[in-house]
């Protein structure tokens, strides 16, 4: 008997183009397939012989079908032919953003900076999302909104997060500006911008003539929300004996509010085509309130007649085996987005054999433990963290979690095993040398050094834009030579650098004073 499993893959951060995010996830995961002796592995992309006149690349299609299938069978048992297929989605969002504008860069590097001062969002969007404490299908925050020690050490890992990027942001203009001056070449200076723009995209409010069409004036995280959703309610439609979610960076937020979201809301994702293929799905709920359907995040199609129509949610969810987060932020949300990361009381959705694994890397500042969400898998549970040696580079683990397939060792092979197998709980060895998988480790010890790690890389950095500057001061020494020295000593490069951490200090400081009371004042004075 053949098996069919369905994966869907959510990108995070970046400029990612359509289904390269799904390319490089499958290709990772494929690595850690053909390292298997015991298996043999085919992949059949589902293209298109149409194409666009000088089209650099074939089409994939992926409406009612999966863009990548893989097709596994036995070594050892050849007879039994094809024994498993894994068909891969891809929730893809990365167009929904704001164009490259001087105004809108300005926005963005008063937000960054400013994110360790920003108010906490925990007005309710949603209007009938809470019924009452632990009321069904009401939505509670994660338990991070309590507990002020938590959130001033959260506030302060973003503030000192904020002065590494100023820092870097300077030193990569600087950079650009002596190879150009040596004629050595040129150096991207809109990294940054592309790198963390998603995150502001994702945590703004609406603007009235803002957005995409079908959610004008609402924040554009309800049109990213509506792509998940759509895609959640096609796998779940598919003839699969299970399927899995994988979400990376904010692609795990993106896939959490997917899943998350009230039964009487999800309707409103789906287009009439949509809604009209999911009626296996939807259900009239005699409880559910309508003194508020005019007013939802998403806006309540007119299509819908019955204000009370709803999806089954248990329905919906039966054959979700597992949801993987990797390099999650999902915890900083907590902190100061919780209304944004709101998690669902209905506690009967997902059956006993579902799991949430969460794999972070200590030197990745973007993801940690997931510890505040316990209770959003039903009955009390929640994610299981795994400490997993990504990458032994710092900062650049975030991107690693599913490379080195070939390694018995690694998150891909790991996960590869327990999505093939399909009744075993993830397990993972429990630490030991050489191994992956950190086991049981302190946590301040890993805490602690992170904040070396930060505060030897900001130091770095600004010695590194101290020594920039007179490099720079003494290529103006040759343009101007009556008015500036010709050298400069290693006493003035500390004395640059002292200056300039200050300096980026200062600039940290306030921008996050101005944003919270540019949030404070909005919160007052509301559009119209």
């Amino acid at each position: 008997m053949v098996e069919r499993i369905g994966i869907v893959l959510v990108h995070g951060i970046g400029e990612q183009g359509r289904f390269e995010h799904l390319s490089n996830e499958v290709r990772d995961l494929l690595a850690a397939l053909d390292a298997d002796p015991n298996v043999r592995c085919t992949v059949d992309t589902r293209s298109t012989r149409d194409s666009a006149v000088g089209a650099e690349q074939e089409i994939w299609r992926a409406e009612r079908v999966a863009p990548v299938r893989v097709y596994i069978r036995s070594v050892a048992d050849p007879g039994k032919g094809i024994t498993k297929i894994l068909d891969f989605h891809e929730v893809w969002w990365a167009d929904i953003d704001d164009k490259a504008t001087l105004w809108n860069r300005v926005k963005f590097w008063f937000w960054g900076l400013g994110m360790w001062g920003a108010k906490r969002f925990s007005e309710a969007y949603l209007p009938g999302a809470k019924n009452g404490p632990g009321a069904k299908n009401g939505m509670s925050p994660p338990r991070a909104t309590v507990g002020c020690k938590a959130e001033l050490s959260a506030r302060a890992a973003l503030f000192g997060t904020a002065v590494v990027f100023l820092l870097t942001a300077i030193t990569l203009d600087l950079l650009k500006t002596v190879l150009r001056g040596l004629r050595l070449g040129q150096l991207g200076s809109s990294t940054l911008y592309r790198y963390l723009g998603d995150v502001k995209l994702y945590q703004d409010r609406g603007s009235p003539g803002k957005g995409p069409l079908e959610d004008r004036g609402l924040p554009r995280r309800v049109a990213i929300r509506r792509r998940m959703v759509t895609t959640l309610v096609a796998v779940a439609r598919g003839s699969y004996d299970r399927w899995y979610v994988l979400g990376h960076s904010l692609g795990s937020v993106v896939a959490f509010n997917g899943l998350m979201e009230t039964a009487h809301a999800l309707p409103n994702y789906l287009s009439k085509t949509a809604l009209a293929n999911a009626q296996v799905f939807t259900k009239t709920d005699p409880n559910a309130k309508t003194n508020h359907v005019k007013r939802m995040f998403p806006r309540r199609p007119v299509w819908i007649a019955d204000d009370k129509c709803t999806l089954d949610r248990k329905k919906l969810f039966s054959r979700l085996r597992g949801f993987v987060t990797y390099g999650s932020p999902l915890d900083k949300f907590a902190f100061l987005w919780p209304q944004i990361v709101n998690i669902n009381n209905d506690k009967q959705v997902f059956s006993g054999c579902f799991e949430w694994i969460n794999i972070f890397d200590h030197t990745d500042p973007v993801a940690g433990r997931l510890d505040d969400f316990q209770g959003a898998c039903g009955n009390g549970s929640g994610p299981t963290n795994f400490a997993y040696k990504a990458c032994w580079a710092f900062l650049l683990s975030h991107n690693r979690y599913l490379k080195g397939g070939t390694n018995a060792d690694s998150a891909s092979r790991r996960l590869l095993d327990w999505i093939l197998d399909g009744k075993k709980p993830f397990l993972t060895p429990q630490g030991g040398c050489g191994s992956r998988w950190y086991g049981k480790t302190h946590p301040s010890l890993w805490k602690w050094g992170m904040i070396i790690m930060w505060l030897l890389l900001a130091v770095a950095l600004a010695l590194l834009v101290g020594f920039l500057m007179t490099k720079l001061l003494v290529l103006a020494a040759g343009l101007f030579p009556n008015f500036l020295p010709s050298s400069y000593g290693l006493s003035e490069t500390f004395c640059a650098a002292i200056i300039v951490l200050v300096k980026a200090i200062i600039v940290v400081l306030i921008s996050g004073i101005g944003r919270f009371l540019l949030e404070a004042w909005i919160d007052r004075h509301p559009r119209r």
